[in-house]
């Protein structure tokens, strides 16, 4: 599973070169799946904050996203990969509100993608099967927050990261802070679904903090950063699942 997370295009440009590295290397791997946590349209661009994208509209920049996708991945049969969109609230396309339901498909994907099963959407926060693993994906930057407002007092383990996620998986909730960050777009009234049904096997919690993967009692939490820094490009996650020793 590769696991990459928005925006996909630079700060000062919407190329989308990032993206288009990401999507040569997925070809490359040809791995079973690839997670896609938004924005696809970040609102923090500076041509989108200008509404300066060269005469399209927002949709249709998502529209161009989506289409490099199919080009790359879809048309062609020896591609498997399957993708999951996880949409998030910066999303200039999408209800900044959280926590979000899952995008229509059709905002994303051709019909004949769909009919193919080649793309899914999950809802932010979301629960998804992928070949018997359980996969959980915010992407809010839930880290950052509770960063911000983590007091402690006396021994507090070294590893701050950890001890972040940490708080995610002892409350069983996706955002367990109250009240929200002032950027959180928090709707109270639909809290319920900020809740784990069930535990995941791997966590995804994209953040602007630090890059990492541990171990988090039996849970593999997994921050793969940003695809593209500001006017660079970032970085993303590879996860691979073995069997276990009874071919299970």
């Amino acid at each position: 599973v590769i696991v990459a997370s928005g925006p996909f295009s630079c700060s000062s440009d919407l190329k989308y070169e990032p993206l288009n590295d990401m999507l040569d290397y997925v070809r490359e791997e040809n791995p079973d799946a690839l997670v896609l946590c938004g924005p696809l349209v970040d609102a923090e661009n500076a041509f989108v904050k200008r509404a300066e994208c060269g005469g399209l509209t927002y949709d249709e920049v998502a529209k161009v996203v989506v289409d490099k996708i199919e080009d790359k991945l879809f048309k062609d049969e020896t591609i498997r990969t399957k993708v999951i969109f996880v949409p998030s609230i910066r999303d200039v396309t999408l209800d900044p509100v959280f926590p979000q339901p899952a995008a229509s498909l059709d905002a994303y994907v051709s019909a004949d993608a769909a009919r193919a099963k080649r793309a899914f959407s999950a809802s932010n926060p979301g629960t998804f099967t992928i070949n018997g693993i359980v996969f959980s994906a915010c992407s809010h930057d839930v880290l950052k927050h509770l960063s911000a407002q983590e007091i402690s007092k006396g021994f507090v383990p070294k590893d701050r990261l950890a001890r972040l996620a940490k708080h995610v998986l002892t409350q069983g909730c996706a955002y367990p802070l109250y009240p929200p960050d002032a950027s959180a777009c928090l709707d109270a009234r639909y809290g319920e679904d900020l809740t784990f049904k069930q535990t995941p096997d791997v966590l995804i919690m994209p953040s602007d903090l630090k890059t990492f993967a541990e171990d988090i009692d039996g849970v593999v939490c997994v921050n793969p950063g940003r695809l593209a820094r500001g006017a660079v490009g970032g970085g993303l996650a590879k996860i691979v699942v073995h069997p276990t020793t009874d071919g299970q």
